[in-house]
C-alpha cells in the first residue's frame, strides 16, 4: 500500500509516496513536481542571460577575478560595454566584485555559476556528436 512519505527534496510541495515493508522503504513515486513560481522566473532569467555570447565568454572568464580593462581587453569589447554586462550579471547574482585600491575585480558568485556552465559546455560538446 501506497503512503505518503517525508518530503526530504527540491520540491518540497511535491507529494511523495512510497511502498513501506518492514525494513523500509521499497520504493518511492514522485506524484507531483512543482517548483515555486519565483524560483522559476529567476531561473529562467539565469538562462536568458547565459543564451548571450558574450556574456556566456565573460561568465566563463571569471572563474577568476578580472578587473573592467582586463576583461575587455581578452574579450575584445569597449570599456562601457563589458561594464553594462557585469551589471546584468551582477544583478542576477552571478558575479559579485570587490575593490582592490582604486581597482574593482569581477569573479563568479559562487561554485554553482561555474559547474552550470561546464555543465552547459559538456553537454554541449556531447551532443554534437551526429544523430544516429
Amino acid at each position: 500500500m501506497n503512503r505518503p512519505i517525508e518530503n526530504q527534496t527540491a520540491y518540497p510541495e511535491s507529494i511523495i509516496f512510497g511502498k513501506i515493508d518492514k525494513n523500509g522503504i521499497e520504493e518511492v513515486t514522485c506524484v507531483q513536481k512543482k517548483i515555486k513560481e519565483d524560483i522559476v522566473e529567476r531561473t529562467t532569467q539565469i538562462f536568458k542571460l547565459l543564451g548571450d555570447p558574450t556574456r556566456f565568454r565573460m561568465l566563463y572568464l571569471l572563474e577568476e577575478e578580472w578587473n573592467v580593462n582586463a576583461i575587455a581587453l581578452e574579450l575584445n569589447m569597449e570599456q562601457s560595454a563589458v561594464s553594462h554586462q557585469l551589471k546584468k550579471l551582477k544583478q542576477a547574482k552571478l558575479v559579485k566584485s570587490r575593490r582592490v585600491g582604486k581597482n574593482m575585480l569581477y569573479s563568479q558568485d559562487d561554485s554553482h555559476v561555474f559547474e552550470i556552465l561546464e555543465m552547459a559546455v559538456t553537454h554541449a560538446t556531447h551532443t554534437t556528436h551526429p544523430e544516429k
